[in-house]
């Protein structure tokens, strides 16, 4: 596979299943768990896009190929926020950031678009 190749969406789900076992269900820069992530920042981005129910595949090296030893699980917010715009080692303190807020957020029960669902409490 070149590094410009995409997944086909058999390969995605086997290299996401590969990825929830070695690293479980939460976000590798935020530390956000998947089913915690609509709850605190919704799932409609940019206009009614809808992410954020699974975490997504996120290549550490944007240059390099997908597979399991350049890749992690990445939350919708730290997939996008990252791109091919920051490094893998700058991501990671991005992330740390991230968390706090999202912490933050859970503490105060509060999200973007208003309150948090009583059951999050």
């Amino acid at each position: 596979m070149t590094k410009e190749a995409r997944l086909s969406n058999r390969e995605k789900k086997q290299l996401q299943d590969q990825l929830y076992e070695r690293d479980g269900k939460k976000c590798h820069y935020c530390g956000i768990a998947e089913d915690e992530f609509c709850r605190i920042w919704g799932e409609t981005f940019y206009g009614g896009i809808k992410r954020g129910r699974k975490l997504e595949i996120d290549r550490r090296d944007n240059s390099s190929k997908y597979d399991i030893a350049n890749c992690v699980l990445a939350c919708a917010i730290c997939n996008m926020a990252k791109s091919d715009k920051f490094t893998y080692e700058e991501f990671l303190r991005v992330g740390g950031v991230i968390r706090e807020i999202w912490q933050k957020r859970k503490q105060l029960g509060i999200r973007p678009d208003g309150p948090m669902s009583p059951q999050f409490s």
